[in-house]
């Protein structure tokens, strides 16, 4: 008869305590994800309704450009009402591992395309430029997932980025792997940031990124996205003030 070997007291307690520093960990990160939500919700909202309500005035007469730059205003917080929304949705099935994947043959060369193109209609003020990428090969994967991944990256460099900066898009092929950039000018990445940067709701903490939307998904969503297709997502920089470019590897389709 197996006799069960008692656990010392010191690796229970070790153990107990290894627990509740988990615990304090997921409960700091679920009020950090409460309270930046909440105001990035609520901000969208509160502009839409106060120009809302400005243009329903009954006493007002708003000229034609009035009302068209209102609108436009509008627009744009709904959009970001949408993203919001589309990066909550995600990291709910993340987090519930309902993260489903459609594999295909896809052209990397060609999906770039549409993402900078996508890229350029929302950012006029950034000049986006994409290197010379037709000798990429076709990898496989799931083209929608790839898409979002690579938008989470343009859209990083462009938040993090100054108005008239160069973002810049481009891939090689390695013996084992496609590897595919964004390098962006704006406020870099420190060497202790750098894993970290790709954790839930982690965000460079610098003036610009605390007066920038957004919430600290859209990297841990495209690491996800890669490691579900056998590949990886990473950041290289030379600093702080000295802009950085995110990489992302996908394997080789064997010829």
């Amino acid at each position: 008869m197996n006799e069960e070997r008692p656990v010392p007291a010191g690796e229970e307690a070790r153990a107990q305590a290894e627990l509740t520093e988990e615990r304090s960990r997921l409960q700091e990160l679920q009020n950090t994800f409460v309270s930046i939500v909440s105001h990035e919700l609520q901000t969208p909202v509160a502009i839409i309704k106060a120009y809302a309500g400005t243009l329903s005035r009954p006493d007002a007469n708003w000229s034609p450009t009035v009302v068209q730059r209102v609108g436009a205003t509008i627009e744009a917080e709904c959009d970001r009402l949408t993203r919001l929304i589309t990066d909550l949705l995600d990291l709910a099935r993340i987090q519930a591992g309902r993260v489903a994947m459609t594999f295909g043959p896809v052209d990397l060369a060609e999906l770039l395309g549409e993402v900078i193109e996508q890229a350029r209609a929302r950012a006029p003020e950034r000049r986006i430029v994409m290197e010379d990428v037709s000798s990429l090969p076709i990898v496989r994967g799931d083209s929608d997932k790839l898409r979002m991944a690579l938008t989470n990256l343009v859209d990083n460099a462009i938040k993090y980025s100054p108005a008239g900066g160069t973002i810049t898009l481009g891939g090689s092929t390695e013996p084992e792997q496609v590897v595919v950039w964004v390098r962006d000018e704006g406020i870099g990445v420190s060497s202790d940031e750098r894993e970290r940067i790709f954790e839930r709701f982690h965000r460079v903490d610098t003036r610009l990124s605390r007066e920038t939307p957004g919430v600290g998904m859209g990297l841990y969503i495209c690491r996800v996205i890669m490691e579900a297709h056998r590949g990886r997502a990473w950041v290289e920089s030379e600093g702080p003030g000295r802009g950085s470019t995110f990489f992302i590897s996908l394997p080789r389709v064997p010829a």
